[in-house]
């Protein structure tokens, strides 16, 4: 199934999911306390390929 947006629409949503949403759970990891280096690894290395994705896909 292909979804039809606008362009402008399009680009909110990769910049949403690629890279704020990875900040976004970074700080609720760190105002909550939650200690684990995985959950944090993991955080981390989807913002830094949603950095490398969204570069590449505009």
């Amino acid at each position: 199934m292909k979804i039809n947006l606008s362009d402008d629409i399009r680009n909110i949503f990769m910049l949403f999911i690629m890279i704020l949403l990875p900040l976004i759970l970074i700080g609720v990891g760190v105002l909550t306390g939650f200690i684990n280096a995985g959950y944090y690894i993991l955080i981390i290395f989807w913002f830094g390929m949603g950095l490398i994705f969204y570069g590449a896909l505009n």
